[in-house]
């Protein structure tokens, strides 16, 4: 195994797309361009994910391409396997588990990351956005030359960079977590695999109870500071195919895939609890309501909304800090068609 070495010396061929030794260069150089626009037209972050790595696999010299999610744990960097090449195309890793960065990796980004580490049989560089490091991308490259470098460095560059757009995009700027838009793309996603994959999975929506009250007693900008400690102790309880959003107000919306109802009553509540024991800043205990309901694939989002929003109003007109399903609500007989729902827009 080669030393760890890292390489941040600027390149001599400042297009950013692998340099071109003669003539019979150009088709290759022009198929790696087209790779590029193909690359820069995605709009989704999924999909922009995919075409990178597809992107790099074009290049026989590497030999696969890895993206790894990155965040800084308790003990120092931790890595999470996303996105791999396989013999039938690009995949998304969902099995796997997050583990500790080690060895000259831990060393390179306690350092600051600078470059493009290599080691362990390739190169490494990190994706960051917003300012804050998101990712990790890997390529298969025992001797890299420095074409190879140009080309690694340059597609890197250009998916942090359209990352950076796309997370504008999509961002809710308080908060941090995914906007509305980025809810209405995650249903339709889930309910179209769900259609492929009948695996259940659900749709909650979580309301912080007497939110008015907090903003009324302490002001907007304490309120606002709840609504971060709040998105922040979610996230944190979170695994990574689940999707967290801020619907607007003290609304938010939650996407849990291949999760049975007993193990989301049991989540949900659990995640109700933390919030009640949580020490937010203003020195007062705050409490959530949530409603949930299974993803029924032969439904419409709004319809599904709908039925989270039934089973979260009954909760919150019948003592609030609970959570409740709409399913077992309707075996009940405690909702059904003619109960009001909520204010939520839909669509």
């Amino acid at each position: 195994m080669p030393s760890p070495a890292v390489s941040a010396m600027p390149s001599g061929n400042r297009s950013g797309a692998p340099a071109s030794v003669d003539a019979g260069a150009e088709p290759e150089r022009l198929r790696w361009l087209s790779g590029v626009v193909e690359l820069t037209s995605q709009r989704e972050q999924r999909e922009l994910a995919r075409g990178l790595i597809e992107l790099l696999m074009e290049n026989p010299a590497f030999g696969r391409a890895e993206l790894h999610d990155c965040r800084h744990g308790a003990d120092g960097f931790e890595l999470l396997l996303h996105w791999r090449d396989d013999d039938g195309g690009v995949v998304e890793a969902t099995d796997a588990c997050w583990r500790p960065a080690e060895g000259a990796m831990a060393g390179w980004l306690r350092q600051g990351a600078v470059g493009v580490l290599h080691t362990d049989g390739g190169l490494y560089r990190t994706l960051c956005c917003g300012g804050q490091l998101a990712g990790l991308l890997f390529v298969a490259a025992a001797e890299p030359t420095p074409p190879l470098l140009d080309e690694f460095r340059a597609l890197a560059r250009i998916h942090e960079n359209y990352l950076g757009l796309l997370a504008e995009a999509d961002c809710d700027r308080l908060t941090g977590l995914h906007n509305r838009r980025k809810f209405d793309l995650g249903i339709y996603q889930l309910l179209e695999r769900s259609r492929l994959d009948p695996v259940p999975s659900v749709l909650a929506l979580l309301d912080i109870d007497f939110f008015k009250t907090i903003n009324d007693r302490h002001g907007h900008a304490i309120g606002d500071a709840v609504l971060r400690q709040l998105a922040q102790l979610m996230r944190q309880s979170l695994r990574p195919q689940d999707g967290l959003y801020r619907f607007g107000g003290e609304e938010f919306a939650l996407l849990l895939p291949g999760t049975a109802e007993v193990a989301a009553q049991a989540w949900l509540q659990a995640l109700r609890l933390r919030v009640c024991e949580h020490g937010f800043s203003h020195g007062e205990p705050v409490t959530v309501s949530i409603g949930y309901t299974m993803i029924d694939p032969l439904l419409l989002p709004v319809q599904l909304l709908d039925r989270a929003d039934r089973a979260l109003y009954f909760v919150k007109s019948h003592g609030r800090n609970q959570v409740g399903g709409y399913q077992r609500l309707a075996v009940a007989g405690r909702v059904d068609a003619e109960m009001p729902s909520g204010d939520i827009e839909l669509f």
